[in-house]
C-alpha cells in the first residue's frame, strides 16, 4: 500500500483519477475530496446530505459531481464553475461523445 486517507464517513463512490494523478471522491454525509497523488489533501468541498455518486472528469479537466441534490461543475482547483439543482439526489454522471453530461435523479427524471 502506498498511502491511505481517512474520512469521517463511509465512501461508496468510485474514485476518479485525473491525468496528473489527483484522486477525486466523495464520502457520504461528509464532502467531496481531491487528494494529491501522494495521498494528502488538496481540497475538500463540504456538503450536507448524502453523496454516493462517482465523479466524472471531462477532457478539459472539469469535474462533474452530484453534491447535495444538485449537479456541479468543479474546476481542478476546487472552485464551483456552475451548479444546477435537481429534485433529489443523483446518479453518477455520464458523458456523451459530444460532451453532453447525463445524470439520473431520485426525482424520477433524467437530466
Amino acid at each position: 500500500m502506498r498511502w491511505k486517507y481517512a474520512t469521517e464517513h463511509d465512501i461508496e463512490s468510485t474514485p476518479a483519477v485525473s491525468e496528473d494523478g489527483h484522486v477525486y471522491f466523495a464520502a457520504i454525509h461528509d464532502g467531496f475530496y481531491c487528494l494529491y497523488p501522494n495521498g494528502t489533501l488538496n481540497w475538500k468541498i463540504s456538503v450536507g446530505g448524502l453523496i454516493s455518486d462517482s465523479p466524472l472528469i471531462a477532457d478539459n479537466g472539469t469535474i462533474y459531481m452530484g453534491l447535495g441534490g444538485s449537479v456541479k461543475a468543479i474546476d481542478p482547483n476546487g472552485s464551483v464553475i456552475w451548479s444546477t439543482p435537481t429534485g433529489n439526489y443523483i446518479s453518477s454522471p455520464a458523458m456523451g461523445h459530444d460532451g453532453t453530461i447525463y445524470i439520473g435523479s431520485y426525482d424520477n427524471h433524467m437530466y
